[in-house]
């Protein structure tokens, strides 16, 4: 069963309390992709697939935050451009907070969140 990329798109936005657009599309594929990696061929009941969609909504999330923490602080440039950077950190944080509670739904789906994460070099503890 593979996960519906449009009901992970309409929970980011619901996430982000934004009108839904293409944005981050290309987030959302790469999220979808990843959780449907973990879950492998494994069936899943009509309940695990909400969680995963869920999860994969989260997983963006957290991926847009890190993208968005990674720009430009404020800052003028010599010709009086403003550039405009995340909260940082603490977007980061809750970001992974969101995420981490997520997969841990899904523990008897995918396994340990926690030893997935730390494998492929996500910090857990931002």
């Amino acid at each position: 069963m593979q996960l519906t990329q449009a009901n992970v798109k309409a929970t980011l936005f619901r996430i982000l309390d934004e009108p839904a657009s293409n944005r981050y599309d290309d987030l959302i594929s790469r999220a979808v992709n990843r959780v449907e990696s973990m879950i492998g061929d494994k069936q899943l009941s009509a309940s695990e697939k909400l969680d995963c969609e869920y999860a994969a909504a989260v997983l963006a999330n957290y991926e847009r935050a890190c993208e968005y923490s990674s720009r430009e602080q404020m800052v003028m440039s010599e010709r009086g451009a403003v550039h405009r950077g995340a909260t940082g950190k603490s977007c980061i944080e809750a970001a992974a907070r969101l995420r981490d509670h997520a997969f841990a739904m899904l523990e008897g789906v995918i396994g340990d969140p926690v030893f997935i994460f730390a494998t492929i070099g996500a910090d857990t503890d931002v």
